[in-house]
């Protein structure tokens, strides 16, 4: 990508940020009187155990296979499968995209260990079975038809800018690759759980350095 093209999605998505800042502080708005309503409903503790997530924290890659026993629940999102824990916040993240003029296509989710595989053996596989984070359930891939320079276009932009409200992180970010194993994939994004995207956004850290028992 040139420099001039990165400038343009640079301007695209301070763009995009400008046009959704009234509508954010009505919801920070809302968001905060519904915090108070439930604080007078719920124990304190008991939120934030909920807003940890720490199945979401979970790391699968090179050299850290999936547990054996694992297991998870799917359900269809977008035409791709998806950990049924994630599906209402990855809805909600494509309407609010689709709300402001973006559209998010979903071209892989959950892929098991035997379609990994198969992949592998066609030459397609990007890890080897076990060892892909499309086996959580918690990885979605995307794709704008017509161009295979996902970078460049106006949803990595909004991706890059909004997923983390919605708990979505780019997974696999460029200048990490010693942590993650993996080369920089803009397609590729992770739900961690809003408090968790929130804090990897603001620190610029990728899920190794937060660690799974964040």
């Amino acid at each position: 990508m040139t420099e001039k093209h990165r400038e343009r999605i640079r301007l695209e998505t301070e763009h995009m940020k400008e046009r959704r800042q009234p509508v954010g502080g009505r919801r920070m708005l809302v968001f905060l009187l519904g915090i108070c309503l439930f604080g007078m409903l719920t124990p304190v503790l008991g939120g934030l155990h909920a807003e940890q997530e720490p199945w979401a924290a979970v790391i699968v890659g090179e050299g850290r296979p999936l547990p054996g026993d694992f297991t998870v629940d799917l359900e269809q999102v977008g035409g791709v499968r998806v950990d049924t824990r994630i599906a209402p916040a990855l809805r909600r993240m494509l309407r609010a995209a689709e709300a402001d003029g973006v559209t998010l296509s979903l071209k892989a989710g959950y892929r098991s260990v035997k379609e990994q595989a198969a992949l592998a053996d066609d030459g397609e596989g990007s890890a080897a079975p076990g060892e892909n984070e499309h086996h959580t359930g918690l990885a979605v891939d995307f794709f704008v038809s017509g161009t295979e320079d996902f970078e460049g276009t106006s949803a990595y932009a909004w991706l890059t800018a909004y997923g983390a409200e919605y708990g979505f992180v780019l997974r696999y970010p460029a200048g990490k690759e010693a942590l993650t194993g993996r080369a920089f994939a803009p397609q590729h994004f992770r739900y961690v759980g809003k408090r968790r995207a929130a804090a990897m956004a603001e620190e610029g850290k990728c899920l190794e350095e937060i660690g799974e028992d964040s």
